[in-house]
């Protein structure tokens, strides 16, 4: 994704991309969100993001 694109996201934008599809933005997609944008640059794995938002 390009960085232009990066920088446009947001929890809003989100929702509604969610809302489009049919999807709730529940408290834990919220949380997992949060930390994915919160952590733009680095590569996460599947348990840090866990932990991160286990820490929420």
């Amino acid at each position: 994704m390009e960085a232009s694109r990066l920088s446009s996201v947001s929890i809003e934008g989100i929702q509604k991309k969610l809302q489009e599809e049919g999807f709730k933005l529940t408290l834990q997609r919220q949380a997992t969100v949060e930390i994915l944008l919160e952590h733009l640059n680095e590569l996460l794995t599947a348990e840090e993001i866990y932990m991160y938002v286990k820490q929420k």
